[in-house]
């Protein structure tokens, strides 16, 4: 007779050891690497090591990971001898992905050339920390560390994101050749001069974030010939005011790209335009805001992200035009609906948008104080009557979006999270918890 197959509670348990590669490197993958747009850990705290010793098999595949991503230190010898040691490590120094690098004063061409050696790095953040060493640094100094910085920069031939906010101005050398690998850049509008507007163009560069500082005093006509930005393959443009923003700094930005833009033969299209500022009182952005529609109309915007906007920031002028291409709003924002005109200041500045599909709208509360039931919230199964008597304000918004062609409009406040979808904009909106 055939033998007896053995009885389910006599098989071996797995474990871990039993999983594949891919399996266990994924799992550790969250362990090691930074989430999204976090820094990686600095190199003297990365995840102690005892994962890498429970078996040579765990050694063989998790070294790879956690040595992806490293940060530097601010202390300039350590960052000094941390380089020397990763690249005389080929092993670690082909494995590194994502490096934040500080740096100093003391940055030697040495350090350059030691940076250009991690070739397969993809992602590199600069920082000028502690910013109180750079405050008595002769402008030498600074011009020389740049100068070694940039060339090894253009030596990294897989580096898809560079961030470099430094805010004061400084040149590169104009003749460094090409990144083609270089799609995302993130830095200060005043570096923008015609070496890196140049570099930036040739690169091909899609993806361009600008940190504004002291635009109003230092931008002057020269921007126009020399800080182009590069709209041949521009796709994605964002600008952040940052906490130490001024309202003026915005606007004369804005201003400027909007006359840029307009002086060239072709106008440029973008897919996306961001601006980012900090809250503020109510109307300290409503000629901004102003501008930001000017804009996107000139560059055929199709996304437009704004905030954070309050109700009088986006109260409609006479001025304002039609941004015909413009197909995703999102809005962060101060508003309140059933605060004075709000809703109709809202509605009165999406009859700007008649090609509008989504919307997503972030705001503080879609009901009044006096009538906020815990029982109905926007992301509480209730019936349109219940839900039109707990938000009557957000209900006249939604029968507005009914006649319009908005397909997708999304809303996150106090009382919850919602979204309303339809396929067509003949047929109702059908609610769902977001």
């Amino acid at each position: 007779m055939p033998a007896a197959m053995p009885a389910a509670t006599d098989a071996v348990p797995l474990t871990p050891h039993h999983l594949p590669d891919e399996i266990l490197q994924r799992i550790f993958q969250e362990v090691f690497e930074p989430q999204k747009d976090a820094d990686p850990a600095n190199y003297a705290y990365l995840p102690a090591p005892e994962y890498l010793v429970l078996s040579r098999r765990f050694y063989r595949l998790l070294r790879p990971i956690r040595y992806r991503s490293i940060s530097t230190s601010a202390d300039a010898r350590r960052t000094s001898a941390l380089l020397g040691r990763l690249t005389a490590a080929d092993d670690i120094r082909t494995w590194l992905r994502k490096l934040v690098l500080f740096v100093s004063p003391h940055f030697t061409a040495l350090q350059a050339f030691a940076l250009s050696r991690f070739t397969n790095l993809v992602e590199l953040r600069i920082k000028y920390e502690p910013l109180e060493q750079w405050i008595h640094v002769p402008g030498t100094i600074l011009s020389a560390v740049i100068l070694d910085l940039w060339h090894a920069i253009t030596r990294l031939p897989r580096l898809a994101r560079l961030v470099d906010k430094i805010s004061e101005r400084w040149e590169i050398d104009p003749h460094l050749p090409p990144l083609p690998s270089l799609k995302s850049v993130s830095i200060g509008l005043l570096t923008l001069n015609r070496a890196v507007s140049s570099l930036l163009a040739r690169s091909g560069v899609s993806v361009l974030s600008l940190s504004i500082k002291y635009a109003a005093e230092v931008l002057d006509h020269s921007f126009l010939r020399e800080g182009a930005l590069p709209w041949d393959t521009l796709q994605c443009l964002t600008l952040v005011a940052g906490s130490r923003g001024l309202p003026v700094d915005l606007t004369v930005t804005l201003e400027h790209i909007l006359k840029q833009a307009s002086t060239l033969g072709e106008p440029p299209r973008l897919r996306q335009l961001e601006v980012s500022v900090p809250q503020a009182q109510p109307g300290t952005y409503k000629n901004a805001f102003a501008v930001v529609l000017d804009l996107a109309a000139r560059v055929s915007c199709e996304e437009l992200v704004c905030g954070v906007l309050g109700a009088e920031d986006l109260r409609p002028d006479p001025t304002y035009g039609q941004v015909h291409t413009l197909r995703s709003l999102k809005l962060t924002t101060d508003i309140e609906l059933p605060e004075n005109d709000s809703l109709a200041d809202l509605i009165d500045m999406l009859r700007c948008m008649p090609n509008l599909n989504s919307l997503v709208l972030r705001c503080l509360s879609v009901t009044s104080e006096e009538r906020a039931p815990n029982e109905t919230r926007l992301d509480s199964d209730s019936s349109d009557l219940t839900f039109a008597i707990a938000y009557p304000h957000l209900t006249v918004l939604l029968q507005y979006l009914t006649s319009t062609a908005v397909r997708a409009f999304h809303v996150k406040s106090a009382e919850g999270s919602a979204r309303w979808l339809r396929d067509d904009p003949s047929k109702p909106f059908e609610r769902q918890a977001w």
